[in-house]
């Protein structure tokens, strides 16, 4: 192989190292962010869930349990987001800032399933959503004669929802 076609295949093999880096790079954060977010246990979601409760601005009672939850770390596609789901026979108490959505009764079924119990007289079901300490949280509880039920999961909001949160549907702080 003569000294131009060794220079030749140096110089083409940079320009295909250099076209596909972006690629690697991409597909390697990716990955990793795959694998960080399967080794998060549920006793990880439920530490987190601990830090997260005082900046939620709600009131948790004294005997709330941890059921379950998920918290996406790493993710590359979505905001990074956490939830959980407690259950007390106290009520929980939502911020004042909170914006009431709805209030029905028909979900007997999705919490029956969500929190693997069977849930037959439902007093109150309530939504709501709010933004406090830079995150955004939603909640819905369901409340029965014997106990409490409560969906919680925040995220951080985009820039551009933190201008503007009206617009996307957002309350302000």
């Amino acid at each position: 192989m003569s000294k131009t076609q060794k220079t030749v295949l140096i110089i083409a093999g940079a320009v295909l190292l250099s076209l596909a880096a972006p690629f690697i790079l991409f597909f390697g954060i990716f990955a990793a962010s795959l694998i960080g977010d399967a080794m998060i246990t549920q006793k990880d979601v439920e530490e987190y869930g601990k830090k997260m409760q005082p900046q939620s601005g709600m009131v948790f009672p004294a005997d709330t349990t941890f059921v379950n939850g998920y918290w996406v770390k790493y993710c590359i596609f979505q905001e990074r987001g956490a939830g959980w789901k407690y259950t007390s026979k106290e009520p929980f108490q939502l911020p004042e800032n909170a914006v009431r959505k709805r209030s029905i009764d028909e979900i007997k079924e999705r919490y029956s399933k969500s929190f693997k119990t069977n849930i037959t007289d439902v007093t109150r079901y309530l939504e709501a959503e709010w933004m406090t300490n830079g995150f955004v949280f939603s909640a819905d509880m369901l409340e029965t004669p014997e106990r409490y039920y409560l969906n919680l999961s925040s995220y951080v909001p985009r820039s551009y929802e933190l201008e503007n949160p009206k617009e996307y549907g957002l309350p302000s702080q």
